[in-house]
């Protein structure tokens, strides 16, 4: 009776060490999910009204779909508030200040947007108050905000910290050309957390504006940061991933040291106010996953198309695709990303 016991004993035994094996295993095949858009400009009311159609309701219909991430990013390129004077003057050429209506809020928490970047040049067209305003709004209404100087948000998900910095071109921001603090402060981020995503804005703009160089970038005279240099320092000192927006047009893609780094995701949804002359008009969604020991394991490109005037539309003919495969290659060879027929890589 006792040998029969003891079998039966060790028989539970090995099923439960069986089911603890398979659990943790099930448990680190477990991944963690981000998607990330560049710049986002919903319309604005000043200096009047250009809005999109059905007052912006369906601007993200295509791509809501798309946001089925642990996390979603986007780059907010204008400001949420009720302020009446921009302190730019939009008559002068290459003056632009966009305000978006505070209800348009409703349309980024609709399509699945977690965290949004300030860090730009257009979060100060309406002063400092402005400013603000555009963060609290966002914040009262369940948004991440990113991108104010020294701030790193940090967020605990499927047993890890994840922390999130954005930088741009300006001292009120994390500045992407002070290198000796942008050291310092992601070191300092780092130690904080277990996998740390760094959302800049930076580069030049336009057509002429696709290759990434190893050099300092400048638009109308404005020095623009050495994105190459920034995107390497800042993997050299903790980050995770580095992804970009700025250039209004897709860049290439590299992995450095293992890390994903993404140099410009172009326009996502900027209505009326921006060129939509090609390739400014072509768009993607990135998404990344991570294993639970926060290795990289696939990335994917949903490839957009901008259309009337600025709203994304899915893109069939997956434009995207063929541009950052081709910029990928060109200016970074070996180490460039090789997307495949279907967006993975």
């Amino acid at each position: 009776m006792k040998i029969h016991y003891y079998q039966n004993y060790l028989k539970l035994f090995l099923l439960l060490f069986l089911i603890t094996i398979l659990n943790l295993n099930l448990n680190s095949q477990e991944t963690i999910s981000l998607s990330f858009v560049g710049d986002i400009m919903m319309g604005t009311t000043y200096p009047s009204d250009i809005l999109p159609p059905n007052d912006g309701k369906d601007l993200f219909n295509d791509a809501k779909p798309f946001f089925d991430t642990d996390f979603i990013l986007g780059n907010c390129e204008g400001t949420f508030t009720e302020q009446k004077t921009s302190t730019k003057d939009v008559s002068k050429p290459n003056n632009y200040a966009f305000r978006m209506p505070l209800r348009y809020i409703n349309y980024l928490k609709e399509a699945n947007f977690h965290i949004l970047s300030i860090a730009n040049n257009h979060s100060f067209d309406f002063g400092n108050k402005g400013y603000i305003d555009t963060i609290e709004n966002l914040k009262k209404a369940g948004f991440i905000v990113i991108g104010e100087k020294g701030n790193i948000e940090i967020i605990e998900k499927k047993g890890l910290k994840f922390g999130f910095i954005g930088f741009s071109w300006f001292s009120h921001h994390n500045n992407i050309l002070d290198l000796n603090n942008t050291k310092n402060f992601i070191k300092e981020c780092k130690n904080k957390v277990d996998l740390l995503v760094v959302y800049f804005h930076g580069g030049s703009e336009g057509e002429s504006a696709q290759r990434v160089k190893n050099e300092m970038e400048y638009f109308l005279g404005s020095p623009r940061g050495n994105v190459y240099q920034f995107a390497r320092i800042a993997i050299d000192n903790g980050a995770d991933i580095v992804v970009g927006h700025g250039p209004h047009v897709l860049r290439g893609m590299e992995f450095y040291k293992g890390k994903l780094i993404a140099y410009s995701l172009g326009n996502f949804c900027t209505y009326g106010m921006f060129s939509m002359k090609y390739p400014r008009n072509i768009s993607c969604i990135l998404k990344v996953y991570y294993d639970k020991n926060k290795n990289f394991l696939k990335g994917q490109i949903i490839p957009f198309i901008l259309l009337n005037k600025g709203i994304p539309y899915y893109d069939k003919n997956k434009e995207a695709i063929k541009i950052i495969n081709n910029l990928s290659k060109i200016d970074f060879g070996e180490n460039g990303v090789k997307i495949n027929e279907n967006g993975e890589f």
